[in-house]
């Protein structure tokens, strides 16, 4: 009771406080008005307010009423400054929520377009160096091919010559073989022999590359000691083998000046000279 009685007081001693700073402004308002203006009689705020001093509860009431309503004004801005404030925090959360995607888009962008120029210029890069190591080795194949086709030729080339050098081989061979037979048989010879058989003696080959018994008979002797003479100049030694007859019969000097073999009338193709040993 003693607090409630307390209380009390103290709203009553606050409430006519509240009293008298209104009538000393309304006395203050009246010796600063002109004297030419009417003294205005003292009207109701329609909170039971009064400046007389006669109804002290009544005032108190009036000024509880005019604080409640102004705490309730208060509160009620309070609750819209708040609310305002909230609006705004989720309006600036949401800027910056859209700045932050804006920037991290153009962030990706600038790498993904930073990403494609280097891989343009490194595949650029590449493909220009491809581009020259396939026509390196193009090159390259094109010399093995040729390098290829060559020793083909070559090769062939060598073998060819390597026939053509066995052949002559043997064909040297067999003719060292008939002239010394034809020589010794030659020597052998009896004065008076004709030159024909002699000739025959000389030039004739049989299949086997090889001289067949020279006919005997009576005649002068065309042959000398150092060999054959020659069938068209009769004064040197034979030493050019006709082709393709293989007739031993004409001498170095007169090898351009025949086309056709002396003995057998065959039109020569070739000729290989022969060195008697």
């Amino acid at each position: 009771m003693i607090r409630h009685n307390q209380g009390r007081e103290a709203g009553v001693s606050r409430q006519q406080k509240l009293q008298f700073s209104l009538n000393h402004n309304l006395v203050h308002d009246d010796t600063e008005r002109p004297a030419n203006v009417p003294a205005q009689n003292p009207v109701s705020t329609g909170l039971k307010l009064s400046y007389d001093d006669d109804e002290p509860n009544s005032s108190v009431s009036s000024a509880s009423g005019s604080i409640n309503a102004s705490a309730s004004v208060i509160m009620s801005l309070g609750d819209n400054i708040k609310t305002e404030m909230e609006r705004q925090k989720k309006e600036f959360d949401q800027y910056l929520k859209t700045q932050e995607e804006t920037w991290a888009r153009g962030v990706r962008d600038i790498k993904q377009r930073h990403m494609a120029s280097l891989l343009s210029a490194v595949e650029k890069n590449v493909g220009t160096k491809l581009q020259e190591k396939d026509i390196e080795l193009e090159n390259i194949n094109r010399k093995n091919r040729e390098l290829v086709e060559r020793m083909k030729q070559v090769t062939a080339e060598a073998q060819n010559w390597c026939y053509r050098a066995k052949c002559n081989e043997s064909l040297v061979n067999t003719l060292k073989t008939n002239l010394q037979q034809a020589m010794q048989s030659a020597e052998q010879g009896k004065e008076g022999m004709g030159d024909n058989e002699l000739d025959d003696a000389a030039s004739y080959i049989d299949p086997n590359n090889r001289l067949s018994n020279i006919p005997s008979g009576s005649g002068k002797c065309t042959s000398t000691k150092k060999g054959i003479i020659c069938k068209v100049c009769k004064l040197k030694e034979v030493s050019v083998l006709l082709m393709p007859c293989r007739h031993l019969c004409l001498c170095k000097d007169c090898e351009g000046l025949v086309s056709v073999c002396p003995i057998c009338q065959l039109m020569t193709t070739a000729s290989v000279e022969v060195f008697l040993s």
